[in-house]
């Protein structure tokens, strides 16, 4: 009976430990989906900075070339 006992604490113990580590884990890919969120987030900035920057080149290129033609 002692020894029944004794395998029940450690079923109990051993489930503990289990729910613990799940409950870790599961924070885990929390952050890790929070962080992946923001890298998404931060990469689609950055595609609309450069198309930005893409657009005001070429206004630059645009305005050079009708420069050019002009002084020809």
């Amino acid at each position: 009976r002692r020894q029944r006992q004794m395998c029940k604490e450690t079923v109990y113990e051993q489930n503990g430990n289990t729910n613990k580590e799940t409950d870790n884990l599961k924070k885990e890919i929390l952050e890790l989906r929070s962080t992946i969120i923001e890298m998404k987030d931060s990469l689609e900035d950055s595609k609309d900075d450069v198309s930005k920057w893409k657009k005001k080149i070429s206004k630059i290129e645009d305005r050079t070339m009708e420069i050019i033609e002009y002084r020809n």
